[in-house]
């Protein structure tokens, strides 16, 4: 609920892009000893699709990218989620970028390990927002 939630709130914030969407702690970071972080496939079932869909038509409506981001795309608990989401973001006119999270600008729209899931998903360079771009 609190990914979706920090993705619900991008709408509205001015914000043109979401880096590192649906980015999940536990893939990342070993937890604190006696600490358990839920498991990436519990995380995903929870997600519903009318609220996931709601969400990716406001991103279109508004114009904010989803960063294919490197990292989460080679994960394997992630990747047929990320496919099938980008699939329907795509379809709905969402646009992607990929990159450093806008860390460091001049790796925005560096493909790096993204690059299977960027064929996969046959996106063109229509597809892609950049900064500076509308």
């Amino acid at each position: 609920d609190r990914m979706m939630t920090d993705m619900e709130n991008v709408p509205g914030s001015g914000a043109r892009i979401i880096a590192h969407p649906f980015f999940v702690h536990s893939l990342v970071v070993r937890p604190p000893p006696g600490m358990r972080l839920p498991n990436i496939d519990d995380v995903l079932a929870e997600i519903r699709p009318k609220r996931l869909e709601r969400l990716l038509e406001r991103l279109a409506a508004e114009k904010i990218a989803l960063e294919i981001s490197p990292r989460l795309s080679l994960h394997l608990g992630l990747e047929s989620f990320i496919e099938d989401t980008y699939r329907m973001a795509q379809a709905m006119g969402v646009r992607f970028t990929t990159g450093s999270d806008a860390h460091r600008p001049d790796d925005v729209g560096q493909l790096r390990e993204a690059e299977g899931l960027v064929r996969r998903l046959d996106l063109s360079p229509g597809d892609f927002w950049h900064p500076g771009t509308d």
